[in-house]
């Protein structure tokens, strides 16, 4: 099925680990608050050109195959077995 011209965008992103009661006694969560960021990303700044991209808990895009740590470099967009 298409979407045409819908306008539709779609994201995945990670919040991060975050504080909350189901993390309740394990060290290393970020306030609710700092989780939010990528989804705010998403929300307001990413456009269509972004459609489809996985981002962090940093909004940064990252990759779906290795772990990408916040603060680390952006994912440039090209996995290791597509280069030449």
């Amino acid at each position: 099925r298409t979407l045409g011209d819908k306008k539709i965008l779609s994201f995945c992103l990670s919040p991060g680990y975050i504080d909350t009661n189901i993390t309740k006694g394990w060290p290393g969560g970020k306030p609710p608050s700092e989780g939010t960021v990528s989804i705010r990303h998403c929300l307001f700044e990413a456009g269509p050109e972004s459609s489809g991209w996985f981002y962090g808990s940093d909004a940064k895009r990252s990759p779906l195959h290795v772990l990408r740590n916040p603060g680390e470099e952006e994912f440039n967009g090209v996995y290791p077995w597509e280069e030449k």
